[in-house]
């Protein structure tokens, strides 16, 4: 919950309103999960450890990515695999 309350905090402070964020109970199997994960208009990567398996998940879901390429091999895989 804490997590939450530091996303909605930091979506306030760049002028983006708290309702535009989802956060959803993880689903199972990960069919239901690729589904779900359809209703994103974007997906946007993490920085300086990319998002790996759920970069892929997004590209496999069709939904665009937005990653930044860093210099370690961990924060360079998104890059890879877009």
């Amino acid at each position: 919950h804490a997590a939450v309350l530091r996303l909605q905090g930091a979506a306030v402070a760049a002028g983006v309103e708290v309702t535009r964020l989802v956060f959803a109970a993880r689903v199972s199997p990960k069919r239901d999960h690729l589904i779900r994960i359809q209703l994103a208009d974007v997906a946007l990567d993490t920085l300086v450890y990319n998002g790996h398996t759920t970069s892929s998940d997004m590209l496999w879901a069709g939904v665009p990515l937005i990653t930044m390429r860093g210099d370690a091999w961990a924060s360079r895989v998104a890059s890879s695999i877009c």
